[in-house]
This record gives C-alpha cells, sequence and structure tokens, in this order.
C-alpha cells in the first residue's frame, strides 16, 4: 500500500503516478481494503471527506495514545470557533487537547479522562507522605 499521507485530496483525484496510471483508482483499491466500502469518486465532497477518514484511520495505529478522552457527545467538536480540526479519541494529542482545554469555557468538563494536573497530584503524594 503506498503512503498516502504525503498527497493531498485533489491531487490524488485529478493526479497521476510516474507510470501514467490515475492515483484515484490505485487509492480506491487501497481505500476498498482498509475501510471495508466502495469510494464514491464522482463527487469531489465527498472523496476529500472520506480521503480524510483514511488518513485519519491509518494514523491511528501510527500515533501516541493521548491521556485525554473526549466525552462522547463532544467528540468531532472543532479546535475552536472556524477550525478546520475537529478533535475526536482517534486524533486527539496531548498538546491539542491542553491548548483546547486553556480556550475553550468548559475546558477539562469536555473530557471523561484526562491527565491529574501536576501540582494537585503534588499536593497528595504530599499528604500521604505526612
Amino acid at each position: 500500500m503506498r503512503d498516502w499521507s504525503i498527497y493531498n485530496a485533489d491531487t490524488v483525484l485529478n493526479g497521476k503516478d510516474k507510470d501514467g496510471n490515475r492515483l484515484v483508482l490505485e487509492f480506491s483499491k487501497d481505500f476498498r481494503e482498509r475501510m471495508g466500502y466502495n469510494l464514491d469518486i464522482s463527487c469531489p465532497k465527498c472523496f476529500r471527506n472520506d480521503f480524510d477518514k483514511f488518513l485519519n484511520k491509518n494514523n491511528m495505529s501510527t500515533k501516541n495514545k493521548s491521556s485525554f478522552k473526549l466525552k462522547p457527545m463532544y467528540n468531532g467538536i472543532a479546535l475552536g470557533f472556524g477550525s478546520k480540526v475537529f478533535l475526536s479519541d482517534d486524533n486527539i494529542t496531548d498538546e491539542l487537547a491542553e491548548k483546547f482545554v486553556k480556550e475553550h469555557p468548559k475546558g477539562l468538563g469536555l473530557f471523561s479522562e484526562y491527565p491529574q494536573p501536576k501540582k494537585e497530584a503534588e499536593k497528595k503524594v504530599n499528604k500521604k507522605n505526612a
């Protein structure tokens, strides 16, 4: 399988490889194998959405697991107003989550699991030792 993360959706949809073969045909085979359903290449918007889903699913296994986990109702929330980045348990990193907690009014209330702040953890350790 080709590394599709080096391409953008428009390049795959309209481009060709060095042998003159359409990239979209090769991608559709890989997509069907990985995702389990056929790709709709006649609709550019649908193709872009499916392309992003494919990349996110393939990157899940290689990314580090975050110690933050969103509550189910907030899965897919935008990183900020007008942002094209949507957070989910599949793509969230600790850095993105920390930025999101600082900027969003509900902060940690959006997460079902999150790391304990260092100051509170130190206080608990000190209380146990006292």
